[in-house]
């Protein structure tokens, strides 16, 4: 189910896309799923020996000021979070690399950060690296071989016999040469098929990679679009969705009702969820209106859930002691 469905979607009508390989899937599959929904909203519980709903495992939202974090840091889990936190977990455990492909502001970078955030330290240590369209082969082996130490012979790892994570924000951003290869993808692709690096000192040295798993992301509306498959066949391959109406309402909401809980006043409470509903219909009017839509001249218009995002940012920066009430 995951691992042929996890890729379904992306297109312009994801939620269509994911009921028609869930109805093909009940219709083909010889497991018994329970009735109503997708088949992705069920997880199977070796321990209870059933199905249970994702619904039931999503972590509650525990507040945080601005005071004490940023809010690019603020995480609230969802359904499809919580399900592809687990596939993370199942896929770090078993030393299987995992790639998520989604638009800008889907929530691909949100997942991992928060997953690795999350590791033992005493079993992970992990790296985040951001290519663009200037990185090259040399920086990326530079950065990789920072991590690990000579354990013996022309063998390098982790001192620790740690899980060493390197996590690739936009993978296919790096630029393509004349020959159509990119020069970072290409080292990638010689690590995970044969576990080494040559010395760019003494070419004749090579060096045999242990402890090291990579995770990746990139956007299929940018850079070179893909990657090359001798890459991705490495990777298990998972779709990130722009959320549902319901599922952005349910993260803003929980966010500014944890922003004015101790504040005291109901009247505010209550203006939570206007303010949410008032702002994604604004947002939903831009994204329909096509004098907001990318041109050559208006590249630039690129609208996606971060700009959603700085909104109710906006808005997290008020305090109870300068607004009084519901009309300030």
């Amino acid at each position: 189910m995951w691992a042929i469905g996890g890729s379904v979607g992306g297109g312009q009508d994801d939620e269509k896309d994911q009921q028609a390989f869930s109805s093909l899937w009940r219709s083909i599959s010889k497991v018994k799923f329970p009735e109503g929904g997708l088949t992705f909203d069920y997880m199977y519980d070796v321990s209870k020996n059933s199905w249970v709903n994702w619904n039931t495992l999503i972590p509650e939202y525990n507040p945080v000021s601005l005071e004490e974090t940023t809010f690019s840091s603020i995480y609230v889990s969802t359904l499809h979070t919580t399900r592809l936190n687990y596939l993370l977990d199942l896929h770090v455990s078993r030393f299987k690399p995992v790639m998520f492909i989604g638009s800008a502001g889907t929530g691909k970078t949100a997942v991992t950060k928060n997953y690795l955030n999350n590791c033992s330290t005493e079993k992970v240590e992990y790296r985040i690296m951001n290519f663009n369209s200037f990185t090259d082969s040399q920086s990326l082996q530079a950065s990789i071989e920072s991590m690990v130490v000579k354990k013996s012979g022309k063998v390098f790892g982790s001192a620790s016999n740690k899980t060493l994570i390197y996590y690739i924000d936009d993978m296919n951003m790096p630029s393509v040469d004349k020959y159509g290869t990119q020069s970072p993808i290409a080292l990638l692709q010689y690590i995970n098929d044969y576990a080494s690096v040559f010395n760019r000192e003494l070419l004749e040295e090579r060096k045999f990679l242990q402890d090291i798993l990579f995770l990746g992301s990139l956007n299929p509306k940018s850079g070179s679009f893909t990657i090359d498959s001798r890459l991705q066949r490495h990777f298990s391959v998972f779709t990130m969705f722009t959320p549902g109406q319901d599922t952005i309402k349910s993260i803003y909401g929980n966010i500014l009702r944890g922003h004015v809980k101790d504040w005291g006043d109901d009247a505010v409470n209550k203006l939570i969820e206007p303010i949410i509903n008032g702002t994604i219909h604004i947002f939903n009017k831009i994204l329909k209106d096509t004098r907001y839509s990318p041109s050559a001249k208006k590249f630039h218009y690129q609208f996606n859930l971060r700009d959603l995002s700085k909104c109710i940012e906006g808005v997290m920066l008020s305090q109870p002691e300068k607004y009084k009430g519901k009309s300030d």
